[in-house]
């Protein structure tokens, strides 16, 4: 029988269930503020993946190395674990083919890049990239640690990229980084 109810109203459904945690923050890229790259820091405001802009980083003609280095004021609990764990951030490339194979991405807890450390070689990353924005997922359980038993993940604090042009550039390269983000794998 069709309901004999004429008054329109349906019952409220039930609330969905509270989200769960799933991505930590570790910056937005959206002020210079904290960060040192080979130059002044530069934040542009179109382009970026997310958020109100995107920090830039500069090899300038003749030279050939660039690095983006923040120490967060405050430790950051990732909320994960060494296997379930995952860094994930947006690198934007001019052109790959000018890039040596080295270099790494390292994140770590000590406000150093050198000790409670997690880190990935860029060798194995840069062959993969295409000019232009590249989203890097990296999962924790991939990276290399330091001999001191790796990064407390309930207070990271620290993150560093660094790498160089195979040759002194011959025009200004610009780089750049954008929503850094520590999330549960899949």
């Amino acid at each position: 029988y069709p309901s004999r109810d004429t008054s329109g109203l349906k019952p409220t459904p039930p609330p969905p269930p509270p989200p769960t945690e799933q991505s930590v923050e570790i910056d937005n890229c959206d002020a210079a503020d904290g960060w040192q790259t080979v130059g002044a820091p530069v934040i542009a405001t179109t382009g970026q993946k997310e958020g109100k802009g995107y920090l830039q980083g500069t090899i300038t003609t003749g030279n050939d190395f660039l690095q983006f280095i923040k120490t967060f004021p405050v430790n950051i609990d990732t909320k994960l674990t060494m296997t379930n764990g995952q860094l994930q951030f947006w690198f934007n490339v001019p052109d790959v083919s000018l890039l040596k194979l080295d270099g790494q991405i390292q994140f770590s807890s000590s406000k150093d890049p050198d000790k409670f450390r997690v880190g990935w070689g860029l060798a194995g990353i840069i062959p993969k990239l295409k000019n232009g924005w590249n989203q890097l997922t990296l999962n924790f359980s991939d990276g290399g640690i330091t001999g001191d038993g790796g990064p407390d993940l309930t207070a990271m604090n620290y993150f560093k990229i660094f790498f160089w042009t195979a040759n002194k550039a011959t025009s200004d390269q610009t780089f750049g980084i954008d929503g850094i983000v520590v999330q549960r794998r899949p």
